[in-house]
């Protein structure tokens, strides 16, 4: 299907046009999970997605109480100074049964977090801080 998809793209814009719908109608059949989104997906804070994850289990006073307790450990990115701290999580994803899991849980300086949100990166470095403050 792939090989006549090529073909088509050869006959112009409206082959392509053509082609790009047939490989998005295969893919809607094949894979609708794992399909593009075209919807920013917001996470939200490490604390808060690992507290929708884990309910019952306290898991912000936990993170809260490792916090105090590490700030004289440096960041385990940069080993700087735990300057304005927050959790990253970094994530396992199986795409064959469709499901993400979190597989570790840092505690890195804000420096270390900027750079780690790549979308948030991109926006500032692009668009400075009007666009983040607009949202767009």
């Amino acid at each position: 299907a792939l090989i006549a998809m090529a073909g088509d793209l050869s006959s112009g814009a409206s082959g392509a046009a053509a082609a790009l719908q047939q490989l998005g109608d295969s893919l809607q059949g094949l894979a609708p999970k794992l399909a593009p989104s075209t919807i920013p997906v917001n996470f939200g804070s490490a604390a808060e997605v690992l507290e929708q994850l884990y309910k019952d289990e306290k898991v912000s006073s936990r993170l809260a109480s490792l916090q105090k307790a590490c700030l004289k450990v440096p960041c385990r990115i940069c080993r700087g100074a735990l300057s304005d701290a927050c959790w990253s999580l970094d994530w396992e994803v199986e795409v064959a049964k469709r499901r993400i899991k979190p597989l570790t849980c840092q505690l890195i300086c804000s420096h270390c977090a900027a750079l780690r949100d790549l979308p948030i990166l991109i926006k500032k470095l692009c668009f400075g801080q009007d666009a983040l403050a607009s949202g767009s």
